[in-house]
């Protein structure tokens, strides 16, 4: 599936997002259309940082989207923080991209190793289901490589308000 023009390339280079650690922003989105909003949150790898995560996530999509779109969202955020954790161990932070109808999601961390989709799940497996979800619940999804590491990044429907 074609990704929305939110994104142009590795990076956010043309958004106007903010450097890691700063407050989010609004900014104009490269074409003519309305403004797009970035926020950033730092990651480490300590305990409680999947929940920061989703706490930042559902703080910023407050009062924008449907309680149930925002939780899918939230849930999709998680997964992927969560795998930036587990199999990398060095998360770095999240970037949340909205505009008119649409969130972008990125975290990057410090494992250059592709992301794997799990395409089989026995009734008996534990774990393993954070891709899969992400890959039926967002519009697109993929990774590319940035230094030393990875950004994984999915965009997902907000429908207007």
């Amino acid at each position: 599936m074609t990704c929305s023009r939110l994104y142009d390339g590795p990076g956010t280079a043309g958004l106007g997002t903010a450097e890691p650690g700063t407050p989010a922003s609004s900014t104009a989105d490269p074409g003519t259309g309305p403004p797009w909003e970035a926020g950033r949150l730092p990651l480490s790898a300590h305990p409680g940082v999947v929940s920061a995560a989703r706490d930042f996530t559902a703080y910023r999509l407050a009062g924008r989207a449907d309680p149930v779109v925002v939780g899918d969202a939230v849930l999709l955020v998680s997964e992927v923080v969560s795998n930036a954790c587990r199999h990398a161990g060095t998360p770095y932070d999240l970037l949340l991209v909205q505009g008119p109808g649409r969130l972008r999601a990125e975290v990057s961390d410090g494992s250059p190793r592709p992301p794997r989709l799990r395409t089989t799940h026995g009734p008996d497996d534990v774990g393993g289901l954070g891709l899969f979800l992400v890959d039926r619940l967002a519009l697109c999804w993929g990774w590319y490589p940035q230094g030393r590491g990875k950004v994984v990044w999915f965009e997902f429907r907000l429908p207007e308000p």
